[in-house]
């Protein structure tokens, strides 16, 4: 099965130094990956009930023309730095999330990278009322890049899995990813339940594998349950630690646990988290094997 791949990927852009450090690993990665990078930004004009409809208008004509200049100047910068690699813009007026839905529309977009300031910027991003409901309302694909990360070839991704039917897909896309980086691909189910029926566990990730094999045609595949005598959170930073991961992936029904996994208690120990980037993918339709 042809699983779709990341051609055209969008890259919101504030033109802050969190931005431009996720627009870097974009570049990097869609010159390798052979992808098409739109280059998005969102302008909206507030409206005070005494301005006149003319200069609102001339409000909104000069807001997207030094949109434009912006991004024309960064556009031509990294074309600058990878003569092969195609960079468009888009410019949007309204709030984010309604711009960001705009453009990948419009622009027929397969994923987007935003950046983040770390670990507490990820939570806001899922607490935050804009970036909130970017997440939950886009379909696409979403990597969030921490600030500060250097890119690098990809050579290990990890993603977890629940066992829902749409993680198959999931797997997929992230084969078109990784083949070309030649990159292995590990798929893992956590149990952190108190007592874990293992054997039950065990039987539900061999149908899964059978499954995903049947739809998924990559050599570099593993498949694993670990049992976690910690919560679910440490085991993540464990399989990070100890596996030398690159890039985490997961899909998601909704902030729900990707919330968990980023609430306060635990952003203590996690400084490793602001060391990779973290893939999204939405859950279309929740059918869970295990259940």
């Amino acid at each position: 099965m042809l699983f779709q791949k990341f051609k055209t990927i969008l890259v919101p852009t504030d033109f802050s130094e969190c931005a431009t450090n996720a627009l870097e690993y974009a570049c990097r990665l869609a010159n390798t990956v052979k992808s098409k990078i739109v280059l998005g930004h969102a302008y909206d004009i507030l409206i005070a009930s005494e301005v006149d409809a003319f200069s609102i208008e001339d409000d909104i004509s000069l807001a997207k023309e030094e949109a434009e200049k912006h991004l024309d100047e960064v556009i031509l910068k990294y074309q600058h730095q990878y003569p092969d690699l195609v960079i468009e813009k888009a410019i949007e007026q309204g709030p984010l999330n309604q711009a960001i839905a705009g453009i990948i529309y419009n622009q027929k977009i397969d994923a987007v990278i935003m950046g983040t300031k770390g670990i507490n910027g990820i939570n806001e991003y899922f607490a935050g009322s804009n970036t909130a409901s970017v997440i939950e309302n886009i379909e696409v694909p979403l990597l969030v890049v921490p600030n500060g990360i250097q890119y690098k070839p990809l050579k290990k991704i990890a993603f977890t899995t629940n066992f829902e039917y749409d993680d198959v897909d999931a797997i997929g896309q992230i084969t078109r990813l990784a083949e070309s980086y030649k990159a292995q691909i590990e798929v893992v189910h956590i149990v952190e339940d108190q007592k874990p029926n293992v054997r039950r566990d065990e039987e539900v990730m061999d149908w899964f594998r059978e499954i995903t094999e049947n739809k998924v045609s990559y050599p570099l595949i593993s498949f694993k349950n670990v049992v976690s005598s910690e919560n679910l959170l440490s085991e993540v930073e464990d399989l990070i630690e100890k596996d030398n991961i690159d890039l985490i992936a997961m899909s998601t029904r909704g902030r729900t646990f990707l919330q968990k996994m980023l609430a306060a208690s635990f952003t203590k120990k996690m400084a490793q988290y602001t060391e990779i980037p973290l893939l999204v993918f939405h859950i279309n339709q929740p059918n869970n094997l295990n259940e």
